[in-house]
Formats: structure tokens, C-alpha cells, sequence
């Protein structure tokens, strides 16, 4: 989490970069630190999405809300300035935005690990991740396909790693 934020804060900090550019490059950021990271994440999938860990699963997702939130309402605030979001709520937004994610992740990190034995799966999961795209970019209230945070090239070698380590 120390990691994701200090990444989130520096692209905020970038003067250079517009608001999408700077979503775009802080889920980027985070889609990077977890693939980088993979062992870990892969470990953590199996040990968080244990039954038995809800509870722990539950603490995160509070404290992923209460940690990425006002990140994201800065960068949607900006957006706002700009005149690229029409938003007028962009804290609440942006917890949508975060609590979204979480559910995502609940949705696709069980599909995930079982993609060797179902590898329709895939196709199911950039299914869900497209339909995310499209859901912010409405709540933020974008001029369209602006919001790109999916690389499926990126996915694609995350797949095929963890296939990988499966044999």
C-alpha cells in the first residue's frame, strides 16, 4: 500500500501531465508495481481469497478506500479545472472509483487462479476490466476513451507467467 501510494503521489505531483494522463498513468502505476511483483501478488491472491481471510480482505478494502481516495478525487479535481471531467462530486467519485476496483478484484483475482483449468476465463476478465473502463469514464464524467487502463499486452504476459508457474 506504502508502495502504490508513494507511486500515485509522485504522478499527482507531475505539473506536466493533464488529469487523464495522469489516471491513466496511476493505474498504470499500480498494474505495474503488482506485475513487477508478481510471486507476491500471486501468493497473496491464493492467501487473501481464502474464505478464512475475509475479514482481513475486508480491512484492506477499508483501507484502500481511506488511503486512494482522496488521491484519485485530486486527479478528478484537476480533471474538473481543466474542463476534460464533468464531475461534481470528485471525493465521492473518486471513492466509487476505488470501491469499484475492490470489487473488480473480487471478481476477477478467483477467476484468475483458475485460468489454466477455464481459459475462457480470459476473455471473461478483459470482458469485466472493458466494462470498468467504460463505468469510470462515465462517472467522471470524460469526453470518451480517454480513460485507457488496460493493457492487454500487459495481461497477456501476466497470463501466460502464472500458466507458466502452474507446470
Amino acid at each position: 500500500m506504502k508502495d502504490l501510494i508513494s507511486g500515485v503521489n509522485y504522478i499527482i505531483k507531475n505539473d506536466r501531465m493533464g488529469a487523464v494522463e495522469k489516471f491513466n498513468t496511476a493505474f498504470m502505476s499500480i498494474r505495474n508495481l503488482k506485475f513487477e511483483n508478481m510471486e507476491l501478488m500471486i501468493m497473496l491472491m491464493r492467501t487473501l481469497y481464502n474464505d478464512d481471510n475475509i475479514l482481513l480482505r475486508h480491512k484492506m478494502f477499508r483501507e484502500t478506500i481511506s488511503r486512494m481516495t482522496p488521491l484519485w478525487a485530486e486527479i478528478i479535481e484537476q480533471g474538473v479545472r481543466e474542463g476534460v471531467f464533468n464531475c461534481d462530486s470528485p471525493l465521492e467519485t473518486a471513492e466509487l472509483i476505488v470501491a469499484m476496483s475492490a470489487h473488480l478484484n473480487e471478481s476477477i483475482v478467483p477467476m484468475i487462479s483458475l485460468i489454466k483449468d477455464n481459459p475462457e476465463y480470459v476473455i471473461m476478465i478483459k470482458g469485466k476490466i472493458s466494462a470498468f473502463e467504460k463505468a469510470i469514464e462515465r462517472l467522471i464524467g470524460g469526453t470518451g476513451n480517454g480513460i485507457n487502463i488496460f493493457n492487454t499486452a500487459v495481461f497477456d504476459t501476466f497470463v501466460k507467467r502464472l500458466l507458466d508457474d502452474h507446470e
